[in-house]
């Protein structure tokens, strides 16, 4: 059986960063990804990679902030671990793969 006191603070980490990686799609949905391609419905080359990207991060996040809420409940401290960094390395790739979209494909904006 674990601590009382060792338990707490690993489960309110990890239900913290469970609720960040759930409200990080929504927000991005809301302020990014809802008003995405133009106003007749053109999606440019990287407005489509990006919206496949936003897909994927969705998923992986979703899969990693119930993993957390279900990890930080039975108080395993090395599988919050791994969920943590998983999620923070979800980030990270996503990030350099977003800027890389950004750098070398075209936005259709026209010249």
């Amino acid at each position: 059986m674990k601590d009382g006191a060792q338990v707490m603070p690993l489960r309110a980490w990890s239900h913290a960063l469970g609720a960040l990686a759930l409200a990080v799609p929504a927000v991005l949905y809301l302020f990014h990804f809802s008003s995405l391609g133009w106003p007749d419905g053109f999606l440019s080359e990287r407005d489509r990679a990006e919206q496949d990207l936003f897909h994927l991060f969705v998923g992986a996040s979703l899969l990693l902030g119930l993993s957390l809420f279900w990890l930080g409940r039975s108080g395993a401290r090395r599988g919050v671990a791994v969920a943590t960094g998983l999620f923070l390395l979800l980030v990270a790739c996503s990030l350099a793969t977003l800027s890389y979209f950004r750098a070398h494909l075209p936005g259709g904006g026209g010249g």
